[in-house]
């Protein structure tokens, strides 16, 4: 008897995807760690990566298993897999996004998926483009917590306490 198309194709897409996961997650993993040793920071890009791929690696192999082990489980469900496939795929775009937002594309978020270049350079500012950032003297450099100053016309004691009308029934 010959193995019908539509499984093994799933599970061929699925042993991708696991295996795609796990590359994602050494690379998010490793810019994660070069950023936070050179520049005491992460970017969010990779956290995202890190959480997406660990999300598709933890639960297409449980998804695969429970499908072998028991017939007509949730997780076997197509309109299940249709909707954590869309979810895989929204939170990629996503990621994807974010690479790009960081890197200096302001108007990612409103491009069309199709006309997106996700592999594009980053955006080089010159100098003179930015604009001068005002400096604010600092009052009492090298003195925390602030001194408080008092305003004008303050004697520096604290207002009498309302008087206290005892209350009746009437």
């Amino acid at each position: 008897m010959a193995t019908p198309l539509l499984p093994v194709l799933r599970t061929g897409v699925f042993a991708f995807v696991i295996l795609a996961s796990v590359i994602v997650l050494a690379l998010c993993a490793h810019v994660t760690n070069t950023t936070v040793s050179l520049f005491e920071g992460y970017f969010v890009f990779a956290a995202l990566g890190i959480a997406t791929s660990l999300l598709a690696f933890l639960s297409l192999p449980v998804m695969l298993i429970v499908d072998n082990m028991r017939k007509g489980a949730v997780t076997s469900m197509i309109l299940m897999e249709i909707a954590w496939l869309v979810f895989g795929y929204l939170a990629t775009l996503i990621t994807l996004s974010f690479i790009l937002a960081n890197r200096g594309y302001n108007r990612v978020w409103y491009q069309s998926v199709k006309g997106t270049e996700f592999n594009a350079p980053p955006v080089t500012v010159h100098p003179m483009a930015v604009p001068p950032q005002q400096s604010i003297p600092a009052q009492n450099p090298g003195t925390y917590p602030p001194q408080v100053i008092p305003a004008l016309g303050w004697a520096g004691t604290p207002q009498q306490a309302p008087a206290t009308v005892p209350y009746t029934q009437a």
